[in-house]
């Protein structure tokens, strides 16, 4: 995915966190294990990004733009978005 985003000026990727529509820029892999649960936003920090889980492991999400707004990096968006109830990842509606 990070070559993908490099050559072209658009995104490959998106998702819906807390309901929103965000467009994925630059992600890694963080963990590469099998998760229990999946589709969740487990956390941050400032290697990764915000930690996503997925069938496969978990990602992280270093630069994203989440709907209507520009370009951020994940701890920008961490910083204005954190709260300390459920947020849904990969589902339109919230939890």
């Amino acid at each position: 995915m990070q070559f993908y985003t490099r050559i072209e000026p658009s995104p490959g990727a998106y998702t819906w966190i807390g309901g929103k529509m965000v467009k994925l820029y630059d992600c890694v892999v963080a963990q590469a294990e099998k998760m229990n649960e999946s589709s969740q936003l487990i956390g941050f920090n400032k290697k990764e990004g915000l930690l996503i889980t997925t069938a496969d492991g978990v990602i992280g999400i270093k630069v994203l733009q989440p709907e209507g707004k520009k370009k951020m990096d994940a701890a920008a968006y961490w910083a204005g978005n954190y709260t300390d109830h459920c947020i849904a990842v990969g589902k339109k509606e919230e939890c």
